[in-house]
């Protein structure tokens, strides 16, 4: 929540309109027991904001440039103060769609040599630019990988634990082609539907979901596929995507901001179909959709 943009304000105290509660994340629910609350330490860094009752002093970052830390401090430059806030889902082609987009988990390709298909997702927790970066690229073995990238902004959530997670159903088929190896998905890639924190090590994507198909140059020729199956999450589509962040105890976003009351943001449902043919002359056009959906084009 935050400081409201007009009416009455108060340095402790409890409510929504608390300036010690807000900085503290517990504005809403259960209130925190303060004391000697100083407007000074509440408008600057290093400084302590108030005290627990009956415990330390406690120093929350201000968060945003209201208030601006420069005497004389005035309790009107926190009207409209947010101490922690977490943006919604990144969204693209003007909000139409959510990240990843529709054409990710789809691709169809055919080959005479070492061949794969691939495709990925993954988010890292930018602390240097307040936000959370999200990655992913649907790939062939045709060209190098191509990602793209989408970013969900955030308020005073630094030093907050960031979590995502994936649902999801996969079926693979091997065929004849024994010699093909599959990610479905990699070993390193969070099972379904189990959040795991993620990386603030700066251009770390993890957790991340990972899958391929790859036939060597020498493997056996025919079909193999992944394919996502059933469906996972609510608003159709067998493949979604989640994530929230905690800091003090407050998770981000509340269940009136979050996706269908939930305390998460989520994508959208998507589906994944890697279908990869081995053969012995060129092309005659490439193999058809598969299980999950059409086949796709090349890497983005």
């Amino acid at each position: 929540m935050g400081i409201p943009s007009s009416g009455e304000i108060k340095m402790g105290g409890t409510g929504t309109n608390s300036i010690a509660q807000v900085k503290a994340g517990t504005d809403t629910g259960t209130p925190s027991a303060v004391q000697n609350v100083s407007l000074r330490g509440l408008s600057v860094d290093s400084v302590n904001d108030f005290q627990y009752t009956g415990g330390a002093g406690v120093d929350f970052p201000v968060a945003g440039s209201s208030p601006d830390q420069a005497a004389p401090h005035a309790m009107s430059e926190f009207h409209g103060y947010v101490q922690a806030a977490l943006d919604g889902w990144p969204e693209l082609n003007g909000g139409l769609t959510k990240v990843p987009d529709n054409q990710w988990g789809q691709e169809s390709h055919f080959g005479i040599g070492f061949i794969s298909v691939s495709c990925g997702y993954g988010q890292n927790h930018d602390t240097a630019n307040d936000r959370i970066a999200h990655r992913w690229h649907t790939s062939n073995s045709t060209a190098a990988t191509i990602y793209q990238y989408a970013y969900q902004d955030y308020t005073g959530l630094d030093s907050a634990t960031i979590q995502a997670k994936a649902t999801y159903t996969i079926s693979t088929s091997t065929g004849t082609t024994n010699l093909m190896t599959f990610q479905d998905p990699a070993s390193y890639s969070p099972a379904t539907n189990t959040w795991t924190n993620v990386s603030t090590t700066s251009g770390a994507y993890s957790p991340r979901w990972d899958f391929s198909i790859t036939n060597p140059s020498g493997g056996n020729y025919g079909t193999g596929s992944i394919y996502s199956t059933g469906t996972t999450g609510p608003g159709g589509g067998n493949f979604h995507f989640y994530n929230r962040a905690t800091l003090g105890g407050t998770t981000y976003p509340s269940a009136a901001d979050g996706y269908d009351g939930n305390q998460y943001y989520r994508s959208q449902g998507s589906t994944i179909s890697l279908i990869l043919t081995r053969g012995t002359t060129a092309s005659p056009g490439g193999p058809g959709g598969g299980p999950g959906g059409g086949g796709g084009g090349g890497p983005f």
